[in-house]
């Protein structure tokens, strides 16, 4: 649903609402233990590393895992957008999004390596996953800008030199990403190791920082004649060199047999090198136009 009013000629301001809802996502489960034999605090049962019977459902296999649709996710956003299109030398789109993205499916299916082997935690209750999606960034700002005056001087070499530039900004700033905490040992002994999160810490709820971006283009145009001209072009992708972290690459955490968490929750930064944005980089090019 999108709603659109003109403020000015130039003007305009869009406010929009986005739902999206997944079904029959694949979901893998850890079928053939049974009979736990005790409960974690949040109820996560604890099963025996005893390979009979009593303990499988199948005894010729330690484990089985089931891929199963039964998965669900949900997205709700609300989208801000001031827009101007090119007028008076410059045009600008200012953008907003406040979202929320949750499901119950864990990310067994994408490639990134903080995803893991990540099936289900509780194979006999798969409601203790449900939590934010790893695609959930809350907020999410995008100025972009392009600018090219004219300007009237009475000087012929003035105008050459401030005439024929266009500049071009496009800024970012979002909330950090979604990871999930988990712990250096398999709780509920299913045989899964880096999918049993420590008790009281739900489903992806660790974040990176914060992101932040400026990217800048700057063009100069040589008019040769009505048909030949040349621009030549800068570009900075990620001008201030801003460390913007979007993965952590160690996400476990020690805890006791009982699983609960030792001591606090580190900080993540210094434990490994993350993976961060691209840095500063230039480029420089030359466009003939006939």
């Amino acid at each position: 649903v999108q709603l659109e009013q003109a403020l000015t000629d130039n003007l305009s301001f869009t406010v929009g609402y986005i739902h999206s809802g997944g079904r029959h996502i694949p979901v893998y489960r850890n079928i053939n233990r049974i009979n736990p034999t005790a409960t974690l605090a949040d109820g996560r049962p604890i099963f025996s590393n005893t390979i009979n019977a009593t303990t499988r459902l199948d005894p010729r296999f330690n484990n089985i895992l089931s891929v199963e649709s039964v998965g669900t996710s949900k997205y709700d956003a609300a989208t801000f957008q001031l827009s101007k299109r090119f007028s008076q030398g410059y045009q600008f789109s200012v953008n907003y999004t406040l979202s929320k993205a949750t499901d119950d499916a864990p990310e067994q299916n994408l490639v990134a390596t903080q995803v893991g082997n990540s099936v289900i935690s509780d194979p006999t209750n798969r409601a203790l996953d449900r939590g934010p999606s790893l695609a959930d960034q809350r907020h999410t700002f995008v100025m972009s800008f392009v600018g090219r005056p004219q300007f009237n001087f009475e000087s012929k070499a003035l105008r050459y030199i401030f005439n024929n530039n266009q500049f071009g900004i496009i800024a970012t700033a979002n909330s950090g990403e979604r990871f999930n905490i988990v712990s250096t040992a398999d709780l509920n002994f299913d045989g899964v190791s880096g999918s049993d999160r420590p008790v009281g810490i739900t489903r992806n709820s660790g974040k990176t920082p914060k992101q932040f971006n400026v990217d800048l283009r700057y063009s100069r145009f040589v008019n040769f004649n009505e048909r030949f001209k040349l621009e030549v072009f800068g570009e900075f992708v990620n001008l201030f060199n801003i460390n913007s972290i979007f993965q952590f690459n160690n996400l476990a955490v020690p805890t006791d047999a009982a699983g609960n968490l030792i001591g606090t929750l580190p900080d993540f930064r210094t434990r490994s090198i993350p993976t961060s944005l691209d840095s500063r980089q230039f480029q420089l090019g030359f466009k003939f136009i006939f």
